[in-house]
């Protein structure tokens, strides 16, 4: 199994370098391992640097999750942290910092708003830290 890169993603979703393109379709058909953070990073990029809103970069994920040969750990929270995101509630990093913690028995942060902004179905309780 492998391991895919941001950029690999990124060439997926943007179908900018026939090349490029063609083995990342080759690479994701096969079995193969996307880190919660290459999200992270595909989103920051699609983001800040391809300019697509929230709601275009969370759909552009979800179908990477779909590929039957795509494995990801807590994939249903990093399929909860994208549907939060597009609904334009929190920072994606944030989202999938909270939906990543599974061993965690609450996620510690001075962000006051991130609970809220959570919802009431997130992963595991949000504890606003105060100095």
């Amino acid at each position: 199994m492998i391991s895919l890169d941001t950029n690999v993603l990124l060439r997926l979703v943007l179908n900018d370098d026939p090349d490029q393109v063609y083995v990342a379709k080759q690479l994701i058909a096969q079995p193969c391992f996307i880190a919660p953070t290459v999200l992270v990073e595909v989103g920051w990029a699609l983001r800040s640097v391809y300019r697509l809103d929230r709601k275009m970069v969370a759909a552009a994920l979800l179908v990477i999750l779909e590929y039957p040969a795509v494995e990801i750990d807590n994939v249903e929270a990093v399929r909860w942290a994208l549907t939060r995101h597009a609904a334009a509630v929190s920072d994606l990093a944030d989202l999938l910092h909270l939906a990543c913690s599974p061993r965690a028995a609450a996620f510690g942060t001075f962000d006051r708003k991130l609970a809220q902004q959570a919802g009431q179905d997130m992963p595991l309780p949000v504890q606003t830290l105060r100095p």
